[in-house]
């Protein structure tokens, strides 16, 4: 068993059920703290921005976990971005799988290094990866320098791997264009994407950045219904009203 005493605070937050997060699973939602985007339509910002995040003690977090082992499935691991953590994320997820749970890891794949690891010690059970962009656009939406490289590399892993995983991006229609839209269904298809789904962006209470409603935003996602069908395996859009 992971020694405990190698565990560090990395989680700042906990959701103690969720029945939605982890398809056929009943799960709890670990969040980290800390990311390297800063996304204005993310909902998140407790767990991004450096002067809102805090730590929750470990021992809070080891309690619950064991408490609940024997009426959930699953641990779902989100954030911010939990690979900013490296080893000792990994520390956690090898401490957790020793209960029992499964584990879905949300990421923005561009820590490739940290993926693999976790792919060579199977360690995840399910990938949930938000691709942001077309990606010479990337850098408008996380407001952050980006290495395309990596991030390439990190969704081929994962893409390339057996593990149940899903691709999506969050629709906003001041950021994103139909042309956008289109050119993200044509890079993911060349990298041979099989699960691929939009989301249309629903205004939070509060947001990393200043962030209006989206109006728009519904139709035009819901335009690109037949070209997901005809163009991934399993498709949908998510958050219609």
């Amino acid at each position: 068993m992971e020694n405990i005493k190698n565990l560090k605070p990395i989680f700042s937050a906990l959701q103690k059920f969720s029945s939605i997060d982890f398809e056929g699973n009943l799960s709890m939602i670990l969040f980290t703290g800390g990311c390297n985007f800063r996304c204005s339509y993310c909902h998140n910002p407790d767990f991004v921005l450096p002067e809102l995040i805090k730590f929750e003690e470990k021992n809070k977090i080891l309690e619950f976990l064991e408490k609940r082992k024997n009426t959930l499935d699953s641990v779902v691991i989100c954030g911010g971005e939990p690979t900013l953590h490296g080893e000792n994320l990994i520390n956690w997820i090898k401490y957790i799988k020793t209960l029992g749970y499964k584990i879905k890891l949300d990421t923005n794949a561009t820590k490739p290094k940290i993926i693999k690891q976790l792919l060579n010690e199977n360690l995840i059970d399910y990938f949930a990866i938000d691709y942001k962009a077309p990606i010479d656009k990337y850098e408008q939406i996380i407001k952050m320098p980006l290495n395309k490289k990596e991030l390439i590399e990190g969704l081929k892993l994962v893409i390339n791997s057996k593990i149940p995983y899903e691709i999506r991006t969050t629709i906003h229609s001041d950021l994103h264009t139909r042309e956008d839209i289109s050119q993200m269904i044509k890079e993911l298809k060349e990298l041979k994407v099989k699960h691929y789904y939009l989301q249309a962006f629903n205004k939070p209470s509060k947001s990393v950045g200043e962030i209006s409603d989206g109006l728009g935003t519904q139709s035009l996602v819901k335009q690109f219904q037949e070209e997901l069908n005809s163009s991934f395996e399993i498709s949908e859009i998510r958050n219609l009203n």
